[in-house]
């Protein structure tokens, strides 16, 4: 199955945690780990925890990219 790319420029201003991902290639519980364990901020809007578009960048430049 062909993965379909995201702009990282036209993300929404906050996503859903299971947005992430598509974006970051990752499982639904690896997802809310990521969230649990605070390596991505999240903001909550109400009772809805939202995750910053800004967080993910950060966490991408946190990160080593792996070439294949």
């Amino acid at each position: 199955m062909k993965q379909k790319r995201i702009s990282l420029k036209k993300l929404p201003m906050t996503l859903h945690v299971e947005a992430l991902m598509p974006i970051l290639g990752i499982g639904r519980t690896t997802a809310y780990q990521l969230v649990k364990t605070g390596k991505i901020s999240t903001i909550k809007v109400g009772k809805k925890t939202r995750v910053p578009r800004e967080a993910v960048l950060d966490y991408m430049k946190t990160k080593k990219v792996k070439h294949r």
